[in-house]
């Protein structure tokens, strides 16, 4: 089971972005703690609500690890300095999209969560960045990070240990899932028994199961 710990909680709302467009992205340390509901951490908002926010993208996290990763690729840039560059809510280490599933339950604090798909990347990244293709990067390397919805509300704080304590009994990491939906690995299998798995995952989000139906022939 995996064992973890919040490095940085982030909250944001809505500043302007780009001429006419609003995004809460550039997030805001919280020290301290802070309540998590269904909706997510008090106080976040999100300027997009088509594409953002709802039950299943209520908690954001990015794994710490991927920073290394960006500043090999981008070079010295003033958003990887510390964490929040991606908009996430939660920053940890241990949770890379290849170790943990779609299901995978944790305990923070008072509140219990559980993970129900992966971030698909969108322009606003780049902006945010200042930097070109790197939507297309992270669809090649499956960096996108993880969104949770809220099973059991409650107070959490940064440095509170995150627990595994349910892995549910199937082999969909959030990396494979992403892989299969955005990187056309269903077609290597030759078969659309994987697409028809992925359907039946109880705990993968809504949305990610219209991307599953939309390649089901």
């Amino acid at each position: 089971m995996i064992k973890s710990k919040i490095l940085n909680l982030f909250v944001g709302r809505p500043l302007k972005f780009r001429d006419q467009e609003f995004s809460s992205i550039a997030r805001k340390e919280v020290e301290g703690s802070i309540r998590l509901s269904k909706d997510g951490l008090d106080g976040d908002q999100v300027a997009d609500t088509k594409n953002h926010g709802g039950p299943d993208k209520a908690l954001h996290l990015y794994p710490y690890e991927h920073y290394q990763y960006w500043r090999n690729k981008l070079g010295a840039h003033q958003l990887l300095d510390q964490a929040g560059a991606f908009g996430e809510n939660i920053s940890a280490l241990g949770l890379c999209e290849d170790k943990v599933k779609i299901g995978d339950r944790f305990a923070i604090g008072q509140s219990i969560i559980e993970i129900s798909h992966g971030r698909q990347p969108c322009w606003k990244i780049e902006h945010h960045f200042d930097r070109k293709n790197m939507v297309v990067d992270i669809l090649r390397n499956g960096n996108c990070g993880i969104y949770f919805r809220v099973l059991q509300e409650g107070v959490i704080t940064k440095g509170d240990t995150i627990d595994q304590i349910y892995s549910p009994n199937h082999q969909w990491t959030v990396l494979r899932v992403f892989e299969h939906l955005f990187f056309g690995q269903h077609k290597t299998d030759k078969s659309q028994a994987s697409l028809h798995q992925l359907m039946a995952l109880d705990s993968l989000a809504d949305a990610w199961k219209k991307r599953v139906q939309s390649l089901i022939l």
